[in-house]
């Protein structure tokens, strides 16, 4: 029974079904995927404009983001000091989701301390607290590496 169960599940791991090539053809020959596309370009042209927005806003002088021309990524230098992977995992346990450049470097290669964040899973909305809670976390952070305020917590 195995070998006719395998023999099967290949058939289907190997090839797109008749139907689905189908409606995808309907699709695009309609003009649908192209107007698909439109939407989600205009939809993420407006996220990173937020972003951007709430970046000049909320973000020090100093920190500002690398404002690409397009996609659904930036990327936000850190204050010396501030390391990329502490920060990312903080931020996660505050529900703030962002990328840890450091991932995508040697180790001998990296020199600054970035993160990365993405408008493609993020609602308008959610734009403007996620940024404000980004700033406030690495000013607690930067407070937190003066000697002065060891101990302390705010």
């Amino acid at each position: 029974m195995i070998p006719t169960f395998l023999k099967y599940k290949s058939y289907f791991d190997s090839y797109t079904s008749t139907i689905s090539q189908e409606i995808l053809a309907t699709y695009m020959e309609n003009g649908m995927f192209e107007q698909h596309l439109k939407n989600i370009k205009q939809r993420y042209a407006q996220k990173m404009s937020e972003l951007i927005r709430c970046g000049q806003l909320y973000l020090p002088q100093n920190q500002q983001l690398n404002t690409p021309t397009t996609g659904f990524y930036t990327v936000l230098k850190l204050p010396k000091g501030v390391n990329s992977t502490i920060l990312t995992h903080k931020l996660m346990q505050q529900n703030v989701l962002v990328d840890d450049v450091a991932r995508m470097f040697l180790p001998y290669q990296q020199k600054s301390s970035f993160i990365r964040l993405s408008i493609s899973q993020v609602d308008l909305e959610q734009i403007e607290p996620g940024i404000k809670q980004i700033s406030s976390t690495i000013s607690e952070y930067k407070v937190n590496l003066n000697p002065i305020f060891q101990g302390f917590h705010l």
